[in-house]
């Protein structure tokens, strides 16, 4: 699970959404995110669905554009340990003819 040290403190990820945007009326397929390892998350997102991770949930889940869940997807792959300072991040996605590229991506670390 997406967890990782700075400092001996524990921070958690979550990942607050992955948005398919409408500028495209096209799909966003297979979203990924890389640090150090990369997390894919096999699925398809229609305009203004989103994806939403959660560390304690084995599971991501699918909305829609007003919130209402539509399916559970399990991710591939793992999050990185996040490190002390700068940590960059990549997005990525299936970039077939046909299918969006464009995509709004909200990141949330909570250290305890």
């Amino acid at each position: 699970m997406p967890h990782g040290s700075v400092d001996a403190k524990k921070v958690t990820l979550y990942l607050s959404n992955v948005k398919a945007l409408k500028e495209k009326t096209l799909p966003l397929r297979n979203p990924s995110l890389t640090m150090e390892k990369t997390i894919t998350f096999p699925v398809e997102l229609q305009p203004e669905q989103y994806l939403i991770l959660k560390p304690e949930e084995d599971v991501c889940k699918v909305y829609s554009a007003n919130g209402f869940p539509l399916e559970e997807v399990k991710s591939e792959g793992e999050i990185s340990i996040i490190k002390r300072g700068n940590n960059k991040v990549a997005f990525g996605c299936d970039t077939s003819q046909g299918l969006s590229q464009i995509a709004k991506v909200k990141l949330s670390l909570l250290e305890e």
